[in-house]
Parts: structure tokens; sequence; C-alpha cells
């Protein structure tokens, strides 16, 4: 342990005695730990973020929904129970319907997207309101004229502001129905950008439609939508998604007596199809970054050969009073990998910053890990030990007596 330490005492201080040098040696070691350290830290946040988004929308989600070659058959009540007792993992099924029509209120018109669904619907993709209230199984149950609309409507003036109790006309096709509005609802989605509180310009407001949420037994009253065209099943487990769909198309075929009339899809696929192309985008940036670590480290390497022949001399007279071999590589290895260890917390540092910067600038939230941090660490001790071991050996090779004889 005492030799050790001396061997580090001594690096350490060959190293100061060329300070400048060993700065210059180090700088590739730097800015490639530096830009290894911004790639995985910004990329882990990329992929969190995306993680994030897509669970909210819905990667627990199964959507079901009817077959093209299946002909005239359609969702009902029964297919709801069924599959919502086929497994303890179903926390709620969720019928859907949608058709496209106008809307006025308040001398104000346009296109609307009339969404038919039940009071599950906005608990299980995570909505939440602005202002009012969801409407109720009692509202579903009785098929009232309730509804709600995106608060990003009334943001971007599609809506006027005080729409609440107020009744919206929804004509789709030919069939017309009042809806008394009870609630809007928060989204993160905007048409107009900026979060949805850009306005949008009158020539473009007839193109944008505003979505009402309204009871699915609603629909099928008033004539809109005589049968839901999809499901959506939420699961509480994420990794059974794909199990209790396979499941949820047997039950369906066999009740209504169809083969491969119903088709499952989830958010799970996609989200391992991301994660996927994200890990490729992060590993190819990071070997491009690493390029810059291999150019520091023959440049430590370098610097570690002009070194062994400086002290062709040094190492003579280390021998001559009985240093062995391995004493003399491991004296220039610990130097080596000192220089690469120093330029590595330098460039985790740097990498700190830049990462902090970056995620300021472009919205990006950084993610720093323990698994970031030793990885880069141990690039950096790869480094030294890979371009110093060579030096290191070169050192050890040489014979005392040619050595003291070197000038």
């Amino acid at each position: 342990m005492n030799l050790l330490f001396l061997q580090i005492k001594e690096a350490w201080l060959n190293i100061l005695r060329g300070r400048l040098r060993s700065f210059l040696t180090v700088l590739g070691v730097v800015i490639g730990i530096a830009s290894v350290f911004t790639i995985l830290t910004l990329s882990s946040g990329v992929t969190s973020t995306v993680n994030q988004e897509l669970g909210r929308l819905g990667s627990g989600v199964l959507q079901i929904s009817i077959s093209p070659s299946a002909g005239n058959i359609s969702f009902n009540e029964l297919d709801m129970l069924a599959l919502k007792n086929a497994s303890t993992y179903v926390k709620s099924v969720v019928p859907i319907q949608n058709s496209t029509g106008f809307y006025s209120v308040s001398g104000r018109t346009g296109m609307a997207m009339v969404f038919g669904t039940n009071e599950q619907y906005f608990q299980s993709f995570g909505m939440s309101l602005s202002a009012g209230q969801f409407f109720s199984d009692a509202n579903v149950r009785n098929g009232d004229p309730v509804g709600l609309v995106d608060a990003n409507s009334i943001e971007q003036g599609l809506l006027p502001p005080n729409i609440l109790g107020k009744r919206i006309q929804v004509n789709v096709n030919g069939n017309i129905l009042s809806v008394k509005i009870i609630g809007t609802i928060k989204s993160g989605f905007s048409v107009g950008g900026n979060g949805g509180m850009s306005a949008i310009p009158e020539s473009a407001k007839n193109n944008i439609p505003i979505t009402v949420y309204v009871p699915y037994t609603t629909l099928k009253s008033s004539g809109m939508v005589s049968n839901i065209t999809s499901l959506a099943v939420v699961l509480s487990a994420q990794d059974q998604v794909e199990t209790y769909g396979r499941l949820a198309v047997n039950i369906l075929n066999n009740m209504h007596h169809v083969k491969d009339g119903f088709q499952a899809s989830s958010l799970v696929s996609a989200l391992d199809a991301v994660n996927n192309i994200l890990n490729v985008i992060s590993l190819v940036l990071a070997v491009i970054a690493g390029i810059s670590l291999v150019v520091g480290g023959i440049g430590v390497m370098n610097i570690m050969l002009v070194s062994v022949t400086e002290r062709t001399r040094e190492i003579g007279i280390r021998k001559a009073l009985g240093a062995r071999r391995k004493d003399i590589l491991f004296q220039f290895l610990i130097e080596a990998l000192i220089l690469t260890l120093g330029g590595g917390v330098i460039g985790i540092l740097i990498g700190w910053g830049l990462s902090s910067a970056a995620s300021s600038v472009i919205a990006i939230p950084m993610l720093i890990t323990w698994q970031n941090l030793l990885l880069s660490v141990s690039f950096a001790l790869l480094i030294g030990v890979f371009f110093g071991i060579y030096p290191a050996y070169r050192a050890g090779l040489l014979n005392p007596v040619e050595a003291l004889r070197y000038e």
C-alpha cells in the first residue's frame, strides 16, 4: 500500500512538472467524455419523456375494432360486460363512437367531431377538467344530452369563453342534437400551437373542428350513430396487454359466431419500436463522439512515449537500485490513468453543464443516471489502460545498463 501511494504521488508530481503539456494531452479525453456524457444524458431524457407521454396516452390500453372483412357486426353492452369479466387486470371497458358534422353556438359555426363514450373514458386516459364537471354514469344510462368540449377550442376563439351551461347545436348527417356543455377539458394538444394559447385566424376557423364529448347512448338515441365502432380496454398491467388482446379477440369471435371478425392493437408495440429507434440513435451518436476519445487516447500514448524517452536515465537508475520491471510498468501506467481519469472528471462536469444548457434551450429534460456516470468514468479508465499500457510496458523493458548510458 505504501509503495502504491508513493507511485501515485510520484506520478502526480511528474504530471505537474509539465502542466501545459499534460493539459493539452488530456484535452481530447475531456472533449470525448463531455460529448459522450451529454449524448447519454439527453438521450436518456428523451427516452424517458417519450415513454411517459406514450404511457399517458395509454400504453396499457388495448384498442379493439371490427375487422374490415367481418361483415355487418357491431359491439354491444354484452360484449363490454364479457370483456370486463374476462380478466382481473381489466380496469375499465370504454365504448368509442365517432362522427363528424357541424356545430353552432352564440353565432359561431364550424366543424365538429362528436365523440361518444362513457364516464370512464376521461379517467382512463388521464384527462382533467379545466372547468365544470364530467358527465356521470346516470347521464350515460339515461342518454342525457350533455357534453364537454376541449378548453383549447375556447382559447383559440372557436367557442365563446362563457360556454359552460350553454347549448351547442350539433348537426350530423341531418340529425340535430342540442348538447348542454357541462365541462371543459384540459388538453396538451393544440391546433394553433403554443399550448393552445394562440388564436386561430378568422379565415381558418371554419376548417378547424372542435371536439364534443357526449354519452355514447345519447348519440345512439339521437340517430347520429347506431353502432359502437370500437372499444378501449384499460388494463392495470402493461405486460398483459398482448396476452389479453388475444383472449379478447377469441371471446368476441365466439360471441358473434365469426372467424377473424375482430382485431386488437395497442401502443405497447409502438412503444418498443420507439425505444429501439432511440437506443440505436443514441448508440450511433455515442460512437461518433467516442472517436474523439480515441484521438485523445492516441495523444496520451504519444506523450507517455515521449516521457519514457525523456526519463530513460531515470528508469536506469531506478532499475540499478532494485526496481523491478513491474514497478516501472505500474509507475507509467498510473500516470496514464491519472491523466485520463482527470480528463474524464473534467469532461463529466463540462458535459453536465452542456446538458443543462441544451435542456433549457430545446426543452428536453436532462436525466442523469448512475449508469451514465459510471459508463463515462469507465470509458476514461479504459482509454488510460489501453493507450497507456504500451508506453509503460516499453519502459519496463529498458535495459538498466543501456538506460544509464543514455544522454
